[in-house]
């Protein structure tokens, strides 16, 4: 803090002081260094000049004019040197708040810009994502399309094969379904379809390891049928299993025989009597129903049978009754035509023995479906 000439003001002489420390220029007794207190920080004064000058005229006396003369430094140009730093000081602090201010509406401003560039970025993924999914959308139609155009000749084909040999090259697995094929030909005519086929609904399902190609078809006397097809390589094959809903025996001849050890495989509608409580393990009743080739038709059905729901094999049973009972995906077109809440199934089924009479067991549930590809299934033991 520095100090200039003391005047008087009433009894007690004041001068003016400078204070180093915060820059004040100020009036106050005069006293000690020690004993002034600056009114802005509270600090006592650092360095007390020796000018004398009236603050309150501030003029120069004769011998301050003798000082200057003499190449000294004019007690009033101290003054007005603290004067000018006090005003500079101010300036200063104009600035500051000048750029502070100048610095809020930059940034606040470039908040604005990084917001709306924010918005206008996520608009633009947004319509990438748009674009990305009708692009996505026109390319699968196009396979859709290709699928259609591929798979149009090979139902008829097939159904005017005049042997087996020949059926089975349209055909999925075909050499592997040699002997299944002849068994139910020598026993079932041609599929009795008439006339060009009319599509009544498609759907591609390109996950897993083959691509599937479902379609819907109706012939001239309008009758419906499902019809599946596999991409094996580069070429669409006929799931006749799923076409036929091929059982290794005949439905109506296994549930009338009743022999202990008779078993067969079947692909069949199943229909929950009593679901019971998943959580506390009750047993799942089923009813079995054999389904006919057109229209969603279906055959005897097949008395009670108990599932028992703590296995692997009942947990796979309930899993499809209860998907059954929810709405289908709405591209599908598989099931349109199933009554609701009924299930597709392949499984084993055996007549064994219980309490001195035959009862009808599930030994094997393979898929929640009737086509050709699936896994190895789920056995009663598991």
């Amino acid at each position: 803090m520095t100090s200039a000439n003391p005047t008087n003001s009433g009894d007690q002489q004041k001068q003016l002081y400078h204070c180093d420390r915060c820059g004040e220029l100020f009036k106050a007794p005069v006293l000690p260094a020690e004993r002034v207190i600056c009114h802005i920080c509270g600090n006592p004064p650092v360095r007390v000049l020796k000018s004398k000058v009236n603050v309150d005229e501030m003029t120069v006396s004769a011998s301050d004019a003798g000082h200057h003369a003499s190449g000294g430094r004019s007690k009033g140009k101290d003054v007005a040197d603290f004067v000018g730093a006090k005003k500079a000081k101010r300036m200063k602090q104009l600035q500051l708040a000048f750029a502070v201010w100048a610095a809020v509406l930059v940034i606040g401003g470039g908040a604005g810009i990084y917001y709306r560039m924010e918005q206008e970025a996520s608009a633009a993924k947004s319509k990438e994502n748009n674009d990305k999914r009708d692009y996505d959308r026109v390319m699968y139609n196009q396979r859709v399309v290709d699928a259609l155009q591929r798979t149009r000749n090979i139902l008829t084909s097939f159904n005017e094969s005049p042997d087996n040999n020949l059926r089975s090259s349209f055909v999925m697995n075909g050499v592997d379904l040699l002997i299944p094929m002849g068994d139910y030909y020598s026993a079932n005519p041609k599929l009795g379809i008439k006339g060009q086929m009319g599509i009544m609904g498609v759907y591609l399902d390109e996950g897993g390891e083959y691509h599937r190609f479902d379609t819907i078809v109706k012939d001239e006397e309008g009758k419906v049928l499902e019809v599946v097809y596999w991409k094996k390589g580069n070429a669409w094959k006929l799931d006749w299993e799923q076409l036929v809903k091929y059982s290794s025996v005949s439905w109506d001849r296994f549930l009338l025989a009743k022999s202990m050890g008779y078993e067969g495989d079947f692909r069949l509608y199943v229909r929950g009597i009593s679901m019971g409580d998943r959580r506390e393990g009750d047993p799942l009743y089923v009813r079995f129903y054999e389904p006919k080739i057109f229209d969603g038709g279906r055959g005897t059905e097949s008395p009670i049978v108990k599932v028992n729901v703590n296995t692997d094999m009942g947990k796979a049973m309930l899993d499809a009754l209860e998907a059954a009972q929810k709405a289908s995906s709405k591209d599908a077109v598989l099931g349109k035509v199933d009554p609701p809440g009924w299930a597709r199934v392949h499984l084993k089924l055996a007549w064994e023995q219980s309490n001195g009479e035959a009862e009808l067991k599930v030994k094997h549930f393979y898929a929640p479906n009737w086509f050709t590809v699936h896994g190895e299934g789920i056995s009663s033991e598991q």
